[in-house]
């Protein structure tokens, strides 16, 4: 769950921006690690792991529900035109925030059965 929260602040910071203007204000991850070169991928997700392990479910649970419940609020502020719009940020030149969004919920997607299968291991134990 710490995983999604994390990757999850990246698009709370472009749809932020999207909604403000301005640049992104990303999280704070390593310097000299770029989430956008998928050889940094590996040691970001792990730093995120060491970084996070420790907090409590309940803690990790209310964060990625906060930052969730963020992005629905920061989506519904965006008009449809600039969600669709290729190029409509500077920050985001070749893609549009639509797409940014529509990733995270394939991130979720991905990691969904995962979760699903340690929450029903942790009921059990």
């Amino acid at each position: 769950m710490v995983h999604l929260w994390a990757w999850q602040g990246r698009t709370v910071a472009r749809t932020e921006a999207a909604v403000r203007g301005g640049e992104p204000q990303f999280p704070a991850w390593p310097a000299g690690l770029d989430p956008e070169d998928e050889a940094d991928v590996q040691q970001i997700n792990a730093w995120v792991y060491a970084t996070h392990r420790d907090q409590p479910w309940p803690s990790v649970h209310a964060a990625w529900r906060a930052g969730f419940r963020r992005l629905l609020d920061l989506g519904e502020q965006v008009a449809a035109q600039d969600l669709a719009a290729v190029g409509r940020y500077p920050w985001l030149p070749d893609y549009s925030l639509a797409v940014v969004l529509d990733a995270s919920r394939e991130h979720h997607e991905e990691h969904i059965q995962d979760l699903l299968a340690w929450r029903e291991q942790q009921t059990r134990a």
